[in-house]
């Protein structure tokens, strides 16, 4: 109120959506929601039609699949948005890092086993060493790799962590 006396701007819509959507999601409370007479005055004024709707999730999306089904515009959907198919990038990401990360667990354990061998091929004579160096030296080169390939992917998912992030708040402005 102290805003209105001194008669500053207030942004008046985020202020009743903001109430509309503590009142549905208040606990205890049994209430409907509230600025009834004036939303259906609005929709009216602007031809929304009221007639069918779909149910959804408190602070849903409003995104064209949503704006199809109910009948508010016309034409057709596409099946996704960018922000599921950035959270499916996502996904894919960290499972395959996931895999990759198994990879290279299962290479160092490797390598800590042939390196405990080691000494056991170098005692037992001359010639055999070279076979066992042959293969540490492709299994380290190997081990390098996937750290690389790790380290990129974990950028590409804190890539895409901070596109999500843009998206949403985009969407929430």
């Amino acid at each position: 109120m102290e805003k209105v006396d001194e008669l500053e701007e207030i942004n008046l819509s985020a202020i009743m959506l903001e109430h509309m959507h503590r009142v549905m999601t208040w606990k205890t409370a049994k209430y409907c929601i509230p600025y009834g007479y004036l939303l259906n005055y609005v929709f009216k004024h602007f031809e929304v039609s009221l007639g069918r709707g779909v149910p959804g999730t408190t602070k849903k999306m409003f995104i064209v699949v949503t704006l199809v089904e109910c009948e508010c515009i016309e034409g057709k959907a596409k099946g996704r948005s960018r922000v599921e198919d950035l959270l499916e990038q996502q996904t894919s990401l960290k499972r395959e890092l996931t895999d990759l990360t198994v990879v290279l667990n299962d290479k160092e354990v490797e390598i800590a086993q042939l390196k405990s061998q080691l000494p056991k091929v170098v005692s037992n004579g001359p010639g055999t060493s070279g076979v066992d160096e042959q293969v540490m030296q492709k299994l380290k080169a190997e081990n390098e790799q996937l750290l690389k390939t790790n380290a990129s992917l974990s950028e590409e998912v804190k890539a895409l962590n901070k596109q999500v992030i843009q998206v949403h708040e985009a969407a929430n402005e």
